[in-house]
């Protein structure tokens, strides 16, 4: 007798959802890596996400297959048989990693990434490597969201002209329209929490130290982390599981916590009813600074218009708020940093200048330490030559500039006084004087705030302090929001944004659970919809009813 076969949709589907149905044999590893190639030649030509797709792929979801077949108690995981797209930052032996420059394409290295070894212990197929902002969005700051010299550029999946934010946009943009299972994306400073609000995703930046960089080509030692983008906050919490751990290689792992935590085990959304949570309205600066700060748009066509507030957006934050309240149990305060805009700004220049130091350090290791690079580029210096050699495909006109590069290459090094200030006030006022502070007076669990521009004060804070910080779908910008000018589009139509959670240094169990409870209230993500060329016609049912036909 025919047993009906419900099958998931992959716009949405979640990875346990994936996993259950391997296990009741209703699909394979095969089929969805035979669905998801197919879903990617549809809609990359649309929003041009996915860089380079790994052609052992098929290879390995059989070899999958057959270990099930196998002995049936083989799967090791969750992510045993699923396939994910990672950033092209981080690094895997048998594709290129090129953070999306021509300067790194057939640079060979002898070892996975951890996170990537990690991925692959646990049973996950690496499908393929998602497009970026080159170099994680540190080459210049007027560059384009989503740009690679590699790549091209990558666009938001709910605007066809929509600028996807960065760095991790290729992340962001294959996940909102189901190019994988889930995505793994890197963070410097809004990298993974922008373009996963942007993209409609979950979005979870770790506390710096939980997760290894060790072969995730690098900006700030001080600042970096790889970490899940995906459907769902249980999601999430599996990827979580998976790559977090010490690693001899990266020293920052000696850090966490010793006792081992299961995310997905410890997954309890009515844990937010014993919670106490700020709220925040609070902007970087005052708006009359950013508008001082922020050159005429129509001198710096390249960049992009001053963007204020949106209400919208604060209105439909605040109606969150008011479902999370109704939750009942959960206490709510409204939180906020007396500090001047002139603090900020020098954060600012001192970040600024923490970062251009670390990257010069930390590239030239990485290039250094290659087994072949056939371009020849092995230092920072040789970058920056390679991309005037080659500025029509590397620098066209809207991302003509490379100052960072050029700055960090002025640096002099880790022990000069300059980095050491700027570091030590970039901790001091984001730990002791900001989010420590903050949620001691408050005695809270968590912060909450929303996804907007100009950037929010205590979540510019997670990526100073390398505290944890998560993100779920919060709603989609009404039709009737004029676009802005610039081309990608940094607001428009349709575009998604999200509610934004910070916490303290390893509470990302607490911060999961919240965010799940969050997620529960809200429902948002299946409310919105992709830019029609962007969605993909072919799901797993097709596959599966093709080969059984």
């Amino acid at each position: 007798m025919a047993v009906d076969v419900e099958y998931p949709d992959l716009l949405n589907t979640s990875i346990l959802e994936l996993q259950k149905g391997i296990d009741a044999g209703h699909w394979t590893s095969v089929d969805l890596i035979k669905a998801y190639t197919a879903r990617v030649a549809e809609a990359n030509p649309a929003i041009n996400a996915v860089i380079a797709l790994n052609p052992d792929a098929l290879s390995l979801a059989e070899a999958c297959d057959a270990e099930r077949v196998k002995s049936p108690s083989a799967k090791r995981s969750p992510l045993f048989g699923i396939p994910l797209l990672i950033k092209d930052n981080v690094a895997t032996k048998e594709m290129d990693c090129t953070a999306g420059s021509l300067a790194l394409v057939g640079a060979k290295t002898a070892q996975d990434s951890t996170v990537v070894r990690k991925l692959k212990e646990a049973g996950a197929i690496i499908f393929g490597r998602a497009n970026l902002s080159e170099w994680a969005n540190f080459r210049s700051r007027d560059g384009s969201s989503g740009f690679s010299g590699l790549g091209g550029q990558t666009y938001c999946a709910f605007h066809p002209q929509g600028d996807p934010s960065g760095s991790s946009s290729g992340s962001g943009a294959a996940m909102a329209v189901g190019l994988a299972a889930a995505t793994i994306g890197s963070e410097t400073d809004g990298s993974i929490i922008s373009p996963s609000t942007r993209n409609n995703c979950v979005g979870l930046k770790p506390t710096i130290g939980l997760v290894s960089r060790y072969g995730v080509v690098p900006i700030s030692h001080s600042q970096d982390s790889a970490g899940p983008m995906c459907a769902t906050v249980e999601d999430c919490a599996i990827i979580l599981d998976a790559i977090a751990g010490p690693d001899t290689k990266d020293e920052a792992t000696k850090k966490a916590p010793l006792e081992r935590v299961s995310y997905l085990a410890e997954l309890d959304p009515s844990s937010i009813k014993k919670a106490r949570i700020g709220v925040s309205h609070q902007f970087k600066k005052s708006l009359e600074a950013h508008m001082k700060d922020d050159p005429d748009p129509a001198k710096r066509p390249k960049y992009g218009e001053k963007i204020g507030p949106t209400p919208y957006i604060t209105e439909t934050f605040d109606a969150a708020v008011e479902k999370i309240r109704a939750i009942g149990g959960v206490e709510l305060v409204e939180v906020k940093l007396d500090w001047t805009d002139e603090l900020v700004e020098q954060l600012e220049k001192d970040e600024s200048q923490v970062l251009i130091s670390e990257f010069k350090t930390g590239v030239n290791a990485y290039l250094g330490a290659l087994d072949d690079v056939p371009t020849g580029c092995r230092t920072l210096e040789d970058l920056i030559q390679f991309n005037i050699d080659h500025k029509e495909q590397e620098m066209p006109v809207r991302n003509a500039k490379q100052e960072n590069f050029e700055k960090a290459l002025a640096t002099k090094g880790l022990d000069e006084p300059v980095y050491v200030e700027a570091r030590e006030r970039c901790l001091r006022y984001s730990t002791k004087e900001g989010l420590d502070k903050v949620f001691a007076e408050h005695r809270l669990d968590a912060v909450i705030t929303f996804s907007d521009s100009p950037p929010k004060l205590l979540s510019w804070l997670a990526a100073l302090s390398g505290y944890p910080i998560c993100s779920v779908p919060l709603g989609f910008l009404p039709g009737d929001v004029e676009p802005t000018k610039v081309l990608p589009l940094r607001r428009g139509p349709n575009f998604p944004f999200g509610l934004v959670m910070v916490g303290l240094a390893w509470t990302e169990a607490k911060l999961l659970s919240y965010a799940k409870a969050i997620e529960e209230v809200t429902q948002v993500r299946r409310t919105g919809k992709p830019f029609k060329q962007a969605i993909p016609t072919t799901n797993l049912k097709d596959v599966v009813e093709t080969k059984n036909s």
